[in-house]
């Protein structure tokens, strides 16, 4: 985690030898108060091993003897703090890079860091009995607000201990929501009911979560007790082109769910190419062959464009049937009015967005919903894919926005 910091550049060219520069500032909290001990590093942005140094008692750190250079970058951590870094934009901004600062020769530049006190989340997860979940999976969302819209960002992840005990740390003051599951399908213990995805306090859906909120330095209790509800089993088929059963090959199921963590079935086709997965909770799911084999020689086959969404309800499913189809590739140019167009420098893509086109269909090979391209992502004149409806509808685009360095 990073949180933006105050550099006050002074150039005083009398007070260091004339070759080289020095930084030198101090750190204190948010009351204002001195930092003892904290691990300050600085070097260029293209540094492996930059130098470092402790704080003394009263806060202050040096460095002396400092090549010339514009893209210096300056950090502060500490055991118990958020890392605070030189112009990482917003409080507790992950990944965020820092903004490079200039040293000329001769010059002082001197630095004010501020650390804040990391936020905790910890709990326990527990079945409905009151007994601990061990290795069960905690995700954490950070809510936001844009535009008045409430925005769910992906923050962390946790796995509980043998105790079912979780702890999330290094957090940003905000306001947070957590879901607990169990990674795996196959928790039924032979009643038909097994642990369901459940978020804190006691419901399935993320509109009804209860937001848990952290503030600075503090550590917030959730305690998440699974729901237990009814799981059901699913039956189908994968067949060839020319529908011939396709046997020895796997067969996965994928959840995905408000939790970001898919629950995942596997299983293995027989010799009528027929597959059967059990224990699987309510939801939306992707069917999919995970691995294929010639039905005659046993030889691996390349993965073909077959997924197909299945919707687990309050009933078992069956006759599901995977066939392949066959894959397209689109190539094209994005153009703005006629023209070819390249995005302008101070911009940054923020991920590919939908516009409409049509794939034209391989002959005699029916296309089904998901039956598309696998998803790539690269630079703005790289590759992009979509996925293809039932109409053989699908749609590409680009989505840019101001390159703030934050």
């Amino acid at each position: 985690m990073r949180y933006a910091v105050l550099l006050l550049c002074v150039p005083l060219f009398a007070q260091t030898p004339a070759n080289t520069a020095r930084i030198e500032g101090r750190v204190i909290d948010v009351e204002g108060r001195p930092v003892a001990n904290v691990n300050v590093m600085t070097g260029l942005m293209t540094d492996r091993q930059p130098r470092s140094s402790r704080t003394a008692a009263d806060g202050t750190f040096a460095f002396e003897y400092l090549p010339p250079a514009s893209n210096y970058a300056i950090t502060a951590q500490k055991p118990g703090y958020l890392t605070a870094t030189l112009g990482a934009g917003a409080q507790g901004a992950r990944n965020a890079l820092p903004t490079p600062f200039a040293l000329a020769r001769g010059e002082i530049a001197r630095v004010e860091l501020r650390l804040i006190g990391q936020g905790v989340i910890t709990g326990t997860v527990t079945n409905q009995s009151g007994d601990p979940v061990g290795q069960a999976t905690v995700v954490l969302w950070q809510l936001r607000y844009r535009l008045g819209v409430v925005e769910k960002n992906y923050t962390r992840i946790a796995r509980t201990d043998d105790r079912g005990v979780y702890r999330l740390a290094e957090l940003p003051a905000g306001s947070y929501v957590l879901v607990a599951g169990e990674t795996n399908a196959g928790s039924a213990r032979g009643d038909g009911k097994a642990n369901l995805t459940t978020y804190f306090h006691g419901t399935q859906q993320f509109t009804d979560a209860t937001p848990v909120e952290v503030t600075p330095g503090g550590e917030a209790r959730a305690d998440i007790a699974l729901l237990r509800g009814a799981v059901y089993s699913l039956r189908g088929k994968l067949i060839d082109e020319s529908g011939a059963p396709m046997r020895q090959s796997r067969v996965s199921a994928r959840r995905n769910n408000d939790a970001a963590f898919t629950t995942l079935a596997m299983t293995a086709t027989g010799a009528d190419g027929s597959f059967e997965m059990h224990d699987l909770m309510p939801g939306n799911y992707i069917v999919e062959p995970d691995a294929m084999f010639d039905p005659q020689t046993g030889a691996p086959l390349p993965r073909l464009a077959m997924s197909t969404p299945v919707v687990v309800g309050a009933a078992d499913v069956t006759d599901v049937v995977l066939r392949p189809s066959r894959t397209a590739s689109l190539t094209g140019t994005i153009q703005v009015e006629g023209e070819e167009w390249s995005p302008p420098t101070d911009k940054r893509r923020i991920g590919p967005t939908l516009t409409e086109a049509t794939l034209t269909e391989p002959a005699g090979i029916p296309r089904t919903p998901y039956a598309g391209l696998t998803a790539m992502d690269s630079s703005i004149n790289g590759s992009y894919a979509a996925e293809v409806r039932a109409d053989s509808k699908f749609e590409i685009a680009a989505s840019f926005e101001e390159n703030t360095g934050s």
